[in-house]
């Protein structure tokens, strides 16, 4: 119950700021996602105390968000600065922070803010399909967990993420490919859609690999951290980063298609 609540809570949210995606509201809300998905990372690795590197991250991140529709320009050089600026921070915190720390720290304010970046340049490049970039995630994550429990016998990968099992993950990819030939048939036939089925069935295919892989992805984090979630401002849900961990990777997936095809 706890976890519909909170779900009706967040669609509440969600849904006034995709109706206005189309003005800033879109890329505040997301920098302010990805500076919550900042923080929850970094505190889950103890460096919430340091702000000499996730408080130049979650900037990163932040103004990720706004560069997607400015100048692609902007986001690269805010990229190099950042990077260099990590790599340099070895040497202005010598004895406060250690090279694990600094790689941790720079691949995920990088992994963050192409993610966040991909998600805003996503909605401008196909405003008819980016919602994709949300919706596959969910039901994805929806079909794998009654899947698994209906079905569920064999074990995914118990050591990474202990309720996940094979047929959750076919139930996955299967409710992958199913909402986006449902998507694209109320787009095509609704809203003057030309999407190729068969083209986007494909892609689906892939869609819904990275999909589980940036869940896991981000359950291997947890467990090397030794946390259950990474944080708990979503009561069921967890962390804004449990929320995040799968749309991320589908964006940048969505991101390097739209680039070489738009």
């Amino acid at each position: 119950m706890k976890r519909i609540l909170t779900a009706l809570v967040l669609l509440a949210v969600f849904v006034p700021i995709l109706i206005f995606s189309h003005t800033a509201a879109y890329p505040v809300f997301l920098a302010l996602a990805g500076t919550m998905c900042v923080w929850e990372t970094s505190r889950c690795k103890g460096l919430n105390k340091k702000y000499y590197l996730w408080v130049p991250s979650a900037l990163y991140v932040s103004f990720s968000a706004f560069a997607a529709r400015l100048d692609p320009k902007l986001f690269l050089a805010a990229t190099l600065v950042f990077l260099v600026y990590i790599w340099f921070s070895g040497v202005f915190y010598y004895g406060k922070t250690n090279i694990n720390e600094l790689a941790f720290i720079g691949f995920i304010g990088f992994y963050i803010a192409f993610g966040v970046y991909s998600v805003v340049s996503v909605r401008d490049a196909w405003q008819k399909l980016y919602l994709l970039v949300f919706v596959a995630p969910w039901v994805s994550d929806a079909m794998a967990m009654y899947t698994g429990k209906l079905f569920g016998k064999r074990k995914l990968c118990p050591n990474i993420s202990p309720k996940k099992t094979v047929a959750g993950a076919v139930g996955s990819m299967v409710g992958t490919v199913l909402v986006t030939m449902v998507y694209l048939f109320i787009v095509n036939t609704w809203f003057d859609g030309s999407y190729s089925y068969l083209w986007f069935g494909l892609a689906a295919i892939p869609a819904g690999i990275i999909i589980q892989l940036g869940d896991l992805s981000a359950s291997v984090v947890k467990r090397n951290c030794g946390v259950k979630d990474y944080g708990n401002l979503l009561p069921g849900h967890g962390g804004v980063m449990d929320r995040c961990d799968s749309i991320l990777p589908t964006a940048i997936f969505a991101f390097l298609l739209s680039f070489l095809l738009v």
